[in-house]
C-alpha cells in the first residue's frame, strides 16, 4: 500500500504516503528488519519535504542495526547496509542456482545486515536459534565438540538445519576476518518458499545434504569414505521428508528399493505386530534391494522423517561405486532375519 502513493505522481498523496513511510520505517527498524526499513527510507527520499524524517529514520535505523557503525553517522551506515545487499546480490552461491537474478535481489532485500569482527561468535553449539545465514563477505568457521570442522566464505550458506527442524544448534560459528553476514528468519524463509519456489527445492536438497554429511562423518560404514564420495552416494539417491504415519514400506508388496535414514523414527511391524524402531543411520530395505523379493514387513513413520531412497535402477551403478555396500547390506539382513524383522 505505501508502494502505491509514494510511486504516485499525485503531489496530494505526499503527505499521506510520508505518513506511511514513516510509520512502515519506524516499525521495522525498531524490529531490527534493516532491509524493509531501509525500503522504507529510499521511498521518503523520492518525497517532498521529507528531509527530516528521512534522517530521522536513519538514525533509528542505525541505533537497532547489529551492524557496527564505528563511530560513521547515520547515513554511513545505511549507505553500508545498502553496499553489502547490492554486493550480495551478485553472489554465486548453490543456494540461489534454481533463483533467477530479480528472484535473487528481491530475497536478499529481506535480510538483515550483520557485520562481525574476527573472533565475533553468530552463534554457539547448543543454542536455540532459527535464522539461515549467507556469506556475504569474509571467512568463518564451524566447530563441534564431535569434531566437525567447516570453514565458509562468500556465497555459503549455514544454518538450514536448525531452520527447518527443531532443534539446537550442532556447532559454534565464528568470524575468522571481518565478515558480512545476510540473516533471514525462519518466517522470512517460509514465505520466500511461496515467491521463489527454486528456493525451496534446493534448500531442502541441500538440507538433506547437510544432514547426510553430518552424519555419515561417524558413521561406520560411510566414515572411511572421503567427502566427495559420500557426496556421490547422497546424489545417486533421492531424498524426502514426510510427516508421522507415512507408510514407506508395505509388507507383502514387491519393491526393490532401499533406505537410509536421515533422521526421525520409523516402527517396522509384521502381520500388525512391532518389531522394533528404525532411527537416524540406519539403513533398511536392503533385502528387497538385493534379492528382489516381496516386503516382509511394514516400515511406518512415527515421527516426522527424512530418508534417502536408492531405486532399483541404479543397483549396478551403486554397487560398482561402492562395492562395499553389499558386504554392509548383507550383513544388515542376516542381522534383521535374526531379530525376525525386514
Amino acid at each position: 500500500m505505501m508502494d502505491l502513493y509514494v510511486h504516485s505522481k499525485k503531489p496530494e498523496k505526499s503527505p499521506r504516503a510520508l505518513g506511511y513511510s514513516i510509520v512502515f520505517g519506524l516499525t521495522n527498524a525498531r524490529l531490527g528488519r534493516v532491509a524493509q526499513a531501509t525500503l522504507a527510507l529510499d521511498a521518503m527520499k523520492t518525497l517532498p519535504n521529507a528531509r527530516l524524517c528521512a534522517e530521522k529514520l536513519a538514525e533509528e535505523i542505525s541505533n537497532y542495526s547489529s551492524v557496527d557503525r564505528k563511530d560513521g553517522s547515520a547515513k554511513e551506515v545505511v549507505a553500508s547496509i545498502e553496499d553489502a545487499k547490492n554486493s550480495a546480490a551478485g553472489l554465486q552461491s548453490s543456494l540461489f542456482s534454481r533463483m533467477s537474478p530479480a528472484e535473487v535481489k528481491a530475497f536478499i532485500a529481506l535480510a538483515k545486515v550483520q557485520r562481525l569482527k574476527p573472533g565475533d561468535h553468530i552463534f554457539k553449539e547448543g543454542d536455540r536459534s532459527n535464522s539461515l545465514f549467507v556469506v556475504a563477505s569474509g571467512e568463518l568457521e564451524l566447530s563441534s565438540s564431535e569434531g566437525m570442522s567447516f570453514k565458509y566464505t562468500e556465497g555459503d550458506f549455514f544454518g538450514e538445519i536448525a531452520l527447518l527442524t527443531p532443534c539446537e544448534r550442532t556447532g559454534s560459528v565464528k568470524a575468522l576476518s571481518e565478515a558480512d553476514l545476510l540473516e533471514f528468519s525462519r518466517d522470512q524463509v517460509i514465505q520466500s518458499f511461496v515467491d521463489f519456489p527454486g528456493l525451496e527445492t534446493k534448500l531442502a536438497e541441500l538440507f538433506h545434504l547437510r544432514l547426510f554429511l553430518n552424519l555419515s562423518m561417524n558413521h561406520l560404514f560411510f566414515k572411511a569414505f572421503s567427502e566427495d564420495r559420500r557426496r556421490d552416494f547422497f546424489y545417486l539417491c533421492r531424498s524426502h521428508r514426510v510427516p508421522p504415519k507415512t507408510l514407506i514400506i508395505e509388507e507383502g508388496k514387491q519393491s526393490s528399493h532401499f533406505f537410509f535414514m536421515l533422521d526421525g523414527v520409523a516402527d517396522a511391524y509384521r502381520d500388525g505386530k512391532k518389531l522394533g524402531n528404525i532411527i537416524k543411520g540406519e539403513f533398511f530395505g536392503e533385502s528387497g534391494f538385493l534379492f528382489k523379493t516381496q516386503r516382509t514387513a511394514s516400515v511406518l513413520t512415527s515421527t516426522p522423517c527424512d530418508y534417502l531412497d536408492c531405486p532399483d535402477y541404479l543397483y549396478d551403478d551403486l554397487l560398482m561405486r561402492f562395492p562395499e555396500l553389499r558386504y554392509w547390506m548383507e550383513k544388515s539382513v542376516k542381522m534383521r532375519e535374526s531379530l525376525g524383522s525386514d
